[in-house]
């Protein structure tokens, strides 16, 4: 037994130091630098065991090499290349979007919740995307505006109940104002404090880093073959509470027959229309609860932090500038007292200054 746990010990280790020797001579050959710290599995790996998000990761290896175009890093069995340069990350983006637009990732069937359009890939991607466009249009945001508001309203209310939250924990609070204010956004807004919805501590469980997640998140990454064969789910822990809360809102929102400009009314109007079809490949996709609740559950994911962290960013540059402060302060003001102090989207869009400050908070600290 012994011999055997041996056995597989040095067949591990050596196939280990291969694969990463492999990475180092595939961009050597190609006379692309390469990242040498790990050279099996690079960034991820200390992305598992530091408590740094992968962007900054990125980061150290963007200043660490200044003059180059591109950077290959070490990844499980396929060569990984790190973009840098403007040029051609134009080109992977835009240019050539048709042959860079799979992700390298792709969600179990069965993961119910993961088959938003942030993780599909290829024409299913593009069905859904152009089918969930509506909700990114500047039409929709205005009509979407008076959510936001009731959200904001209900958060001011929700600070002076809970002063000791204004002692510290910043981000955390902005992050609870902008779950509060995107779960409206699919739920539709109600006569009592979105702060006090399960669907608040559903959202912010669903995006809390933990080891286990990240886990999955790397495998996801290095190896699809590896990621399909252990069956892993993302999201399957939400599913029940969510998919389930989705339909209730729907058939709901289906018996009522009211229009309320938010997530939901969206998706009644896609089931009334049946099935999604791609006219150039006849791919056929039935608009169900769950392909729509994942695209509300993405919002989740993907909405809640970056904006938290704009607001932020935001908030520190300010608190450092006490001149700028005071002028995005009469700004407001004279936009509060102009539109006698009912804030609308129209308003919003006219604080000029406010939004360079955002842009260049933005530009300082990005997500």
């Amino acid at each position: 037994m012994l011999i055997l746990v041996l056995s597989i010990i040095i067949v591990v280790t050596c196939f280990i130091y291969w694969n990463g020797e492999n990475n180092e001579r595939y961009w050597k050959k190609r006379r692309v630098a390469f990242y040498k710290k790990n050279k099996v599995i690079g960034v991820f790996w200390n992305y598992l065991t530091d408590n740094r998000p992968m962007f900054e990761n990125f980061y150290d290896i963007y200043k660490q090499y200044p003059d180059e175009p591109a950077v290959g890093i070490g990844s499980f069995l396929t060569p990984t290349l790190y973009v840098k340069d403007p040029k051609n990350i134009q080109h992977v983006l835009v240019t050539n979007f048709n042959a860079f637009n799979h992700r390298g990732f792709e969600p179990n069937e069965d993961d119910l919740l993961a088959n938003s359009i942030v993780f599909l890939n290829g024409k299913k991607w593009q069905l859904v995307r152009q089918t969930m466009s509506p909700l990114f249009t500047s039409a929709k945001l205005k009509n979407m505006f008076y959510i936001m508001d009731k959200s904001a309203q209900d958060f001011v209310k929700y600070l002076k109940d809970n002063p000791r939250l204004t002692k510290g924990e910043t981000f955390n609070i902005l992050s609870t104002f902008c779950s509060a204010a995107i779960g409206a956004t699919v739920f539709g807004v109600t006569t009592e404090s979105i702060y006090n919805s399960p669907f608040l501590k559903v959202a912010q469980k669903a995006m809390e880093p933990t080891f286990r997640r990240n886990t999955q998140f790397i495998i996801a990454n290095i190896s699809l073959r590896l990621f399909k064969l252990l069956n892993i789910k993302l999201f399957k822990e939400f599913e029940t509470f969510f998919i389930g809360a989705i339909k209730q809102v729907l058939r709901q929102r289906e018996r009522e027959n009211t229009k309320k400009h938010d997530f939901a009314d969206i998706c009644v109007q896609i089931q009334k229309k049946g099935i999604l079809r791609d006219p150039e490949t006849g791919l056929e996709l039935q608009p169900t609860d769950e392909l729509l609740a994942a695209q509300g559950f993405f919002f989740f994911v993907a909405g809640v932090e970056p904006t938290a962290s704009a607001m932020f960013g935001t908030l520190v540059e300010l608190g450092r500038h006490p001149e700028i402060l005071k002028r995005l302060h009469e700004e407001i003001d004279r936009i509060f007292e102009k539109c006698n102090g009912k804030l609308s989207f129209d308003a919003i869009i006219d604080m000029n200054y406010l939004d360079m400050v955002m842009s260049e908070a933005m530009r300082l600290h990005p997500s």
